[in-house]
């Protein structure tokens, strides 16, 4: 009789015990972001580059549309170049940029996103998509971008553009199959 009551208890606390180890392994696995975590859903956070060149492409938007030269000057660098896919090996100069974007900038209606960006000390690289709404007068559509950036003492100025309207996914880009993995961003 007092073995079946020890036996009782024993599997009582072995039942407990397997219980709580569960318990613990569900709260744990959860915490570093399983299923349970609440992760899917949620919008993720900027981090610190994506949100200061994000604040810096759109005040380079304000001060053309405001044609505020003060800012312009502070935002972009003398040597300022842009280069496109249209005309590779033709770059526009800053003159030659400032004089088209003040005449275009009046109907500038964009959104930012995907941004991208690699920090390489006193220069930043930042990629993002110019997505122009369908009521742009200029013509303007979706636009993927390339800007690089130099710091110089503690601003950022932006010293060259790449530019490319983005394209059908049916093009080639050389090293680009298309089969690659989407890599989830923890912006």
């Amino acid at each position: 009789m007092l073995k079946a009551v020890i036996a009782h208890y024993l599997i009582k606390i072995m039942r407990i015990r397997h219980f709580a180890l569960i318990i613990i392994f569900t709260f744990s696995w959860s915490a570093e972001g399983g299923p349970l975590s609440g992760d899917a859903g949620k919008i993720p956070s900027l981090t610190r580059q994506v949100k200061t060149f994000s604040e810096l492409e759109n005040d380079l938007i304000e001060a053309l549309k405001s044609r505020n030269q003060l800012k312009l000057d502070q935002l972009v660098a003398e040597d300022f170049e842009m280069r496109t896919a249209a005309s590779p090996d033709n770059p526009v100069p800053y003159s030659e940029w400032l004089k088209t974007s003040l005449e275009e900038a009046s109907a500038y209606t964009f959104h930012i996103g995907r941004m991208a960006v690699h920090d390489l000390n006193e220069n930043a690289i930042v990629s993002f998509v110019w997505d122009s709404f369908a009521d742009n007068k200029q013509g303007i559509r979706n636009v993927f971008l390339v800007d690089v950036w130099k710091k110089q003492g503690v601003a950022w100025k932006l010293a060259i553009r790449y530019a490319s309207p983005v394209q059908d996914a049916d093009i080639k880009v050389p090293g680009f199959s298309g089969k690659e993995p989407v890599i989830e961003k923890k912006y």
